[in-house]
């Protein structure tokens, strides 16, 4: 635990049960580095001392003592259980599907890539933890993501729930990728972490297979047994796995300058910070509802988790004129800039918490 954060002199505590990455190191790997940092200095400021704890971290903590806690894991679990007359406020900081929907989902999606191209994958991304008096106790929880994020969780609480939009990760050179809509092969990016199952690599991999006029760019670190099952596919001439790719380097410009869209057919997100990522390069999002963005109001939504449904979405951007892609191109990077900025993480999460936090 990282007790007294900003070293403050104050009557009062909250604990933040999230993530201490972001306090003890300088790697930006995610978007939650500035998001876990952006909740800690706002509490701060409501005049409170910060104490920070993982959520995996079980080490016991009296949870009396604190007036709220703050995010998900272990210790905010165990405050339920714990009888007190001076319990805490408890704010649920959901960044991710609910569990009931999220583990269902992607072991159902391994089983049908199993079945269709006879492998044994296991599922990457199964939560182990169910939170459940959390999800369902708690005074309030705040939903990263959007209206669909949030119906996950709506059976399971009567307690008010906000959205709250992530934040994207921007490359400082993004501003000089210029891009040709008229360019063949067509590129499309497949951005993401662990999990390409999940994710749905496998429906892009098919189906730039059957389509060698578009060239699907993949970025993320190695999966090692879904890149074997699928090693036929990686050495196609139109598919380019760049491994992990760092995006303020000058290679994720390079990348995303070849492409006109991104692409993530996501069984399961809170919000895909990745998809957003890539969309605050001016590229076109296609993907399914669950990926907790608007992809209806924003790209091109996909109508399920299948290689017809990516052939249909990439067709659909094919048909746009080449003004309405540079249009397109100009207005997601303005959306993201505005929506999906630090700068709007810290406006929207410090409005939330004068709702709560005294």
């Amino acid at each position: 635990m990282l007790e007294n954060l900003f070293r403050r002199t104050a009557d009062e505590a909250v604990l933040l049960n999230y993530t201490t990455h972001p306090f003890v190191s300088r790697q930006v790997g995610h978007s939650n580095y500035y998001e876990a940092r952006i909740i800690a200095r706002a509490l701060h400021d409501h005049g409170y001392r910060v104490d920070i704890l993982d959520f995996f971290d079980d080490t016991p903590v009296d949870c009396a003592r604190y007036r709220l806690i703050f995010g998900f894991g272990h210790a905010f679990e165990q405050s339920f259980a714990a009888s007190s007359t001076a319990a805490p406020r408890r704010i649920y900081y959901a960044t991710g599907a609910h569990v009931s929907y999220q583990n269902p989902a992607e072991i159902d999606r391994v089983r049908i890539v199993n079945h269709r191209h006879g492998v044994r994958l296991m599922p990457q991304r199964v939560v182990p933890w169910c939170w459940s008096l959390s999800t369902s106790f708690s005074d309030a929880l705040v939903v990263l993501g959007n209206d669909w994020t949030a119906s996950t969780y709506r059976p399971f609480t009567d307690a008010p729930i906000h959205t709250l939009d992530a934040t994207a990760l921007f490359n400082p050179d993004a501003d000089r990728i210029h891009r040709d809509p008229t360019q063949r092969p067509l590129g499309l990016l497949w951005f993401g972490a662990r999990g390409f199952v999940h994710k749905g690599l496998d429906v892009c991999l098919e189906y730039a297979a059957s389509e060698p006029d578009v060239m699907l760019h993949v970025c993320a670190a190695e999966e090692a047994e879904f890149m074997r099952a699928f090693a036929p596919y990686f050495r196609l001439p139109n598919v380019l796995f760049h491994g992990h790719v760092d995006v303020r380097s000058a290679a994720f410009v390079r990348i995303v300058a070849q492409c006109t869209c991104c692409i993530l057919p996501s069984c399961s997100e809170g919000q895909s910070t990745s998809l957003l990522t890539a969309m605050a390069t001016g590229l076109i999002p296609i993907g399914t509802t669950s990926t907790g963005v608007d992809i209806a109001r924003l790209g091109i939504l996909m109508d399920d988790i299948s290689v017809d449904s990516v052939a249909r979405s990439v067709a659909a951007v094919r048909a746009l004129p080449p003004q309405e892609i540079r249009d397109r191109d100009h207005g997601l990077r303005q959306h993201c800039r505005i929506f999906h900025s630090p700068g709007r993480f810290n406006e929207n999460v410090r409005a939330l918490l004068a709702r709560y936090v005294p």
